[in-house]
């Protein structure tokens, strides 16, 4: 899916991509760790506490608990304004 991206860097809207083609394999690594840590309980490093890891990783499982969560509110919102009829960013509808 692409979308247009009207207040992104002139760089990517002149580009006209999906905006998670712009994301690095890096950040997608940690995406992928912090599902582990989520499900399994421990660290990269095996630490059963974020304390027992390299604050750089904790940082990096904080971010993604932080976006995931901030994601999940988003959503909860835009279920809100669909049950009381409104659209996104709460016009009505259907494009009343």
């Amino acid at each position: 899916m692409i979308v247009s991206l009207p207040k992104a860097p002139p760089e990517l809207r002149e580009a006209n991509r999906c905006p998670w083609s712009v994301i690095p394999g890096e950040a997608w690594g940690w995406v992928e760790a912090w599902r582990r840590w989520r499900y399994t309980g421990l660290g990269p490093f095996g630490g059963a506490d974020l304390g027992d890891e390299p604050v750089s990783v904790s940082e990096a499982l904080l971010a993604c608990e932080e976006a995931g969560r901030h994601g999940e509110r988003a959503q909860e919102l835009e279920a809100m304004a669909m049950m009381q009829g409104l659209g996104v960013g709460g016009r009505p509808a259907g494009g009343e």
